[in-house]
């Protein structure tokens, strides 16, 4: 999946799955003009009830608009 729709629709479906559902990112790795940012996610499953974890890595990739962005939450390139 990509861009902002795709992430949406990822993430749509991954909580359609869970009763209960959590996500924790473990740190955001500089890439150059990417950022690696390896996720912990997991919940109770809703139609069995156990209790799952998963690991993932998301790399987002920054294009256009990357100075602007980051100036509008107070950083610098």
């Amino acid at each position: 999946m990509h861009g902002h729709e795709g992430l949406l629709r990822f993430a749509a479906l991954q909580t359609e799955a869970f009763e209960e559902f959590w996500v924790q990112p473990q740190e955001m790795i500089d890439a150059g003009d990417r950022v690696v940012v390896p996720v912990r996610f997991g919940g109770r499953a809703q139609h069995t009830g156990l209790e799952v974890v998963f690991d993932v890595v998301h790399v987002c990739t920054a294009r256009d608009g990357k100075a602007e962005a980051l100036e509008a939450v107070g950083l610098r390139e």
